[in-house]
């Protein structure tokens, strides 16, 4: 499963916020590649490595030093993300519900719940 992800904490208002993450997403559309897998970020499969050690790190910066010199790698804690909406790129039938697809696999086990809170609150 591959995914495209944008984050704004500067402006103060949803919509502001929506509105920026929308241009930051559609200049990243524009310059990708969208038909190459390796051009989307990738959810690990259940069961991977979920956790980068220093041996990767330091095997990431080796590789970026190799092919560009002035290049300074940073690898900053992970920020938490909230999803505000997805979209299916296909029209098979696995993907009538694309969110809950991601959510079951960034957080495995809370669809269920999430199933029962939009049939009882008619979401």
């Amino acid at each position: 499963a591959g995914f495209m992800l944008a984050h704004n904490r500067v402006a103060l208002r949803k919509k502001d916020r929506e509105r920026e993450c929308t241009k930051d997403v559609m200049m990243q559309c524009e310059s990708l590649q969208l038909d190459d897998p390796k051009a989307w970020c990738h959810i690990p499969s259940p069961g991977n490595k979920t956790q980068a050690t220093p041996d990767d790190l330091d095997r990431i910066r080796t590789a970026v030093d190799s092919r560009c010199a002035r290049m300074v790698v940073e690898f900053p804690e992970p920020m938490a993300c909230v999803v505000v909406a997805t979209c299916a790129f296909s029209d098979r039938p696995s993907n009538a519900e694309p969110d809950l697809g991601l959510l079951e696999r960034l957080d495995p086990g809370f669809v269920e719940q999430f199933r029962e809170a939009r049939r009882v609150s008619g979401l």
